[in-house]
């Protein structure tokens, strides 16, 4: 996301933002195929046991 940024929003703020929408977007992913579809998405590289 940071580098499909425009060049006027490659701030310290919108880099934090952007860390931000980007951790949360993944863990709703995760949360949503895990507890909504009931689908065991594979583990990949990092396991984390919920």
């Amino acid at each position: 996301m940071f580098f499909l940024a425009p060049d006027e929003q490659k701030g310290k703020k919108d880099i934090i933002k952007l860390l931000l929408i980007d951790v949360l977007f993944t863990f709703v992913v995760f949360f949503l195929f895990r507890y909504g579809f009931k689908i065991v998405l594979p583990a990949g590289i990092f396991t984390i046991n919920l």
